[in-house]
């Protein structure tokens, strides 16, 4: 009988699903038993190509930051056509070849296995928190608890991470990857939406967020060591709302975050590796500056609190966060809406959803948070800022002693 419900939902969500393309960040081909940062896209579907933009944004951090290493990407193939392979080509990726009839979990688990090195994973796409990764647009989704992504276990570098860029991705998603995976991993706590950079040097959202009388700059002169045109996708990145998440799965009045939020859940992971990954990672975030491992504390700052402040409070945001760390007293929250008690281990908080009997699949509009923090003050926030500076000081005492 589910068999059946699925060959029926099949039918009305499509057919069978497209076919996948795989590249890389530059014009080497790709070594498996070296140090390889893979990205996954997703189906865009209502997006059309930008978080494949987006990912393209990503790969060329990477690229301009680890000259000796290596971007793999895994895409959806949205149109099942050629016209996906050139506007890759555009976005910075090489070596594009169309790959299988589809684009599933089994697939994406099998190119991962294959690397001996993985030094982080970036996946852009549509999430559900209680259901997966949405890989194809369809029901094919990338699922760690039934899909064996355990077995990725020991395929990953000391200092490895990944960052899940999709809605709602922090609930579930992200604390399974990190038990798995023994990494630590980054994720959403509400709806994620596309910022911009903007003529004042800011990222913000293309709607009525945006700052009046300002327009889109055409070149990124911010990001990367070199100019690069916006045309690339390189002036984009995908970010949290600073508002709970209301959709297609429910409405998340109960609790959210306004900034990707990183778990650490595996006992294996120490707290001096988790903050240091979080410090390594955030050298290659998408942003306002350009920084490596030698940067000053100041710039390497401005970088972690454009990641973590909402766009239209960031002064405040700034001052309040360094104000935390100077006196001790964490208690800060700048989220419209009822914030989340986290720490790196989870969030005080209930995920739940209900389901369609008989077929057993996720019943839309059910999802909610049941909020369990037991302060009205939270301190998530301000904690997130005070592991990130400790991981920038771990990482510039272990790249001192490699000198």
């Amino acid at each position: 009988m589910k068999r059946l419900f699925t060959f029926i939902l099949l039918i009305i969500l499509g057919g069978p699903a497209f076919a996948y393309i795989t590249g890389s960040g530059s014009p080497k081909f790709i070594n498996v038993n070296a140090r390889t940062h893979i990205i996954i896209v997703g189906r865009g579907t209502d997006l059309g190509d930008s978080l494949a933009r987006a990912a393209g944004a990503q790969a060329r951090k990477y690229v301009e930051l680890y000259p000796n290493e290596q971007v793999y990407l895994l895409s959806a193939n949205e149109t099942d056509s050629d016209e996906d392979l050139s506007g890759l080509q555009e976005f910075g990726f090489f070596n594009l070849t169309t790959k299988g009839s589809s684009f599933d979990s089994p697939d994406v688990l099998n190119e991962m296995l294959a690397f001996n090195k993985i030094a982080s994973v970036d996946v852009f796409s549509h999430s559900v928190a209680y259901y997966g990764v949405i890989l194809d647009g369809k029901l094919n989704r990338l699922d760690p608890k039934a899909d064996g992504y355990q077995k990725l276990l020991g395929h990953f570098t000391a200092d490895a991470f990944a960052f899940l860029h999709g809605c709602n991705s922090g609930q579930f998603l992200a604390g399974i990857f990190s038990y798995q995976w023994a990494i630590p991993v980054a994720g959403s706590f509400t709806g994620t939406d596309f910022q911009f950079i903007y003529e004042n040097k800011q990222f913000h959202n293309d709607d009525e967020r945006k700052p009046k009388g300002l327009s889109k700059v055409t070149v990124n002169s911010q990001t990367y060591e070199k100019n690069v045109g916006c045309y690339t996708g390189s002036c984009m990145r995908l970010f949290p709302d600073n508002h709970s998440y209301n959709g297609f799965w429910g409405s998340f009045n109960g609790g959210g975050l306004g900034f990707y939020k990183w778990l650490c859940i595996n006992s294996a992971i120490t707290n001096d590796r988790c903050f240091k990954t979080m410090a390594k990672a955030a050298l290659s975030y998408v942003s306002v500056k350009s920084i490596s491992g030698n940067s000053s504390l100041q710039d390497y700052k401005d970088v972690v609190l454009d990641f973590l402040c909402p766009a239209d409070k960031r002064a405040e945001c700034h001052s309040a966060l360094e104000n935390a760390i100077a006196t001790g007293h964490m208690e800060y929250d700048p989220f419209d809406g009822k914030s989340l008690q986290c720490d790196f281990k989870g969030c005080k908080a209930k995920f739940t959803c209900e389901r369609v009997p008989l077929i057993n699949l996720l019943k839309s509009g059910s999802c909610q948070v049941e909020n369990l923090r037991i302060s009205n003050k939270t301190t998530t926030m301000a904690n997130e800022y005070a592991a990130y500076l400790t991981g920038y000081k771990l990482l510039q005492a272990e790249l001192a002693i490699k000198k």
